[in-house]
């Protein structure tokens, strides 16, 4: 089994469209914590998206930002050490952090996945493009590791906007399903992701209705649009027919496919 193939499941019961809480569904609960995927798959949400970036130990954590600054009370806790950068600190250290409610601590990407395994559930790890830092790790091979070690192998979705990880992944573990995240228009997606050996685009909703999306489907590639907030392109995205839309607010999303 694989992440796709629970998909298809999906599928054979009706589902057209996939839900993914976009870091855990921030809009339930403070963003890329457990509160946040407990609270969206309860909505009905069928997957949470995560991002990691690696501690000074090489630790995959998650956490969307470099600097601790706009999601955890680093400023209260350590006021003299700003920029408060993820990798200036072992997994231990930013263990201290709250992240937003009191209690609430920035989690170990071990700890996430075995969190989505007891939820029995699915997610989308999404690595943080880290080029320019300088570790003795590679957050590539860390975070295979880490999907072994939870037994996730078969849960897990894992994309970036550095293509470089997203070819990376596949030679290391060409059982992990991948997404090549895009911001921009590309000449040739399917060119693209063939030679990526990728599964899936992870392109911006506006980019949507310019891709050769029935060529796409054809070649078996799967189309998940983010980060789409707003009822209206939700419908527009449903109506294209994208695999899945990544969403802070996956209620609203499952609320109108319910309606579809």
């Amino acid at each position: 089994m694989s992440f796709f193939d629970y998909v298809a499941k999906l599928r054979n019961k009706g589902v057209k469209t996939l839900c993914g809480a976009h870091r855990g569904g921030l809009s339930l609960a403070p963003e890329n914590t457990l509160a946040a995927a407990g609270k969206a798959f309860s909505t009905g949400a069928h997957f949470w998206e995560l991002d990691v970036r690696l501690s000074k130990d090489g630790v995959p954590m998650v956490i969307h930002d470099r600097s601790l600054e706009r999601t955890t009370n680093a400023w209260e806790l350590r006021p003299k050490e700003r920029p408060w950068n993820v990798d200036e600190y072992t997994w231990q250290e930013l263990m201290n952090f709250n992240c937003g409610w009191e209690g609430l601590k920035i989690p170990p990407l071990a700890q996430a996945l075995s969190f989505t395994r007891e939820k029995n559930q699915l997610v989308n790890v999404e690595i943080k493009d880290l080029r320019g830092l300088e570790f003795d790790f590679d957050v590539c091979e860390k975070v295979i590791e880490v999907i072994h070690g939870t037994n996730m192998i078969d849960r897990v979705l894992i994309s970036s906007f550095n293509h470089e990880y997203v070819a990376m992944i596949k030679e290391i573990e060409p059982l992990i399903p991948t997404g090549a995240l895009i911001k921009e228009p590309v000449e040739d997606p399917i060119k693209l992701l063939t030679a990526l050996k990728a599964n899936a685009l992870h392109p911006h909703f506006s980019l949507v209705h310019s891709l050769p999306l029935k060529e796409m489907r054809k070649n078996g590639f799967e189309i998940m649009a983010w980060t789409v907030n707003d009822t209206k392109i939700m419908q527009a995205m449903i109506d294209a027919r994208v695999g899945g839309i990544i969403t802070d607010y996956p209620q609203d999303l499952m609320e109108l496919m319910e309606k579809n």
